[in-house]
């Protein structure tokens, strides 16, 4: 009987540990970066490039459960190029400033680490460019919106009491986007909308954060 009073004290005191960081009342302030980068070659080469992050904050209204807000920024650059990769082509680029709403919900492994899901919802507006090397006339300027929403899981290392270092891959997402596009041959500006919906872990676009928690 007393070695088991012994484990439940010790389960509790174990248990409040993994607790204390995700507990309700604490809040959470920090941000992410997520980078990746791709290269295909067939009848040209492509090269593309893309960075994004966020500062985030949120609060917890009960353990291990959280809501906050996010401020987004992305940047992204991409070209192509002949075989040989002697001449340009055409290349790309593209900015975007948003915010996005999160809900975020912990999982307990041990004292230092937890498992997390996150749902979050966001919007962004921004510009792109596209300029044909070989036809300028063909380049064209873009504004537009997105708005969209998506499913992250992730795993939390906590490596001090307050100080979270955090590993995350999209598994669900979907995007509306509405354009306004404007090419150089014509001034007169042709209105599109797109649609991109994306299922299945990838480790292609890993997100990397740093939390406190407080």
């Amino acid at each position: 009987m007393k070695n088991k009073l012994v484990f439940a004290a010790l389960l509790c005191i174990f248990s409040f540990k993994a607790n204390a960081q995700t507990e309700k009342g604490k809040t959470m302030l920090g941000g992410y970066v997520s980078f990746y980068t791709y290269k295909f070659e067939g009848q040209y080469i492509q090269k593309a490039n893309n960075f994004s992050t966020s500062l985030r904050s949120a609060y917890f209204i009960k353990d291990n459960l959280a809501i906050g807000l996010g401020l987004l920024f992305n940047n992204s650059r991409s070209k192509e190029s002949d075989l040989a990769n002697l001449n340009l082509l055409s290349r790309q680029t593209s900015k975007s400033y948003g915010v996005s709403p999160f809900v975020r919900y912990y999982f307990n492994i041990n004292e230092k680490f937890k498992i997390f899901n996150e749902l979050a919802i966001n919007g962004s507006i921004g510009t792109s460019e596209y300029k044909n090397e070989t036809s300028p006339l063909f380049s064209s300027e873009n504004k537009f919106k997105q708005f969209g929403a998506n499913i992250k899981p992730g795993l939390a290392f906590f490596p001090t009491k307050k100080i979270a270092i955090e590993f995350s891959f999209p598994m669900l997402s979907y995007q509306k986007s509405f354009y306004e596009t404007k090419y150089m041959e014509n001034p007169t500006e042709f209105k599109n909308n797109g649609e991109s919906f994306q299922f299945g872990i990838t480790t292609f676009k890993p997100t990397i954060g740093v939390n406190y928690h407080f």
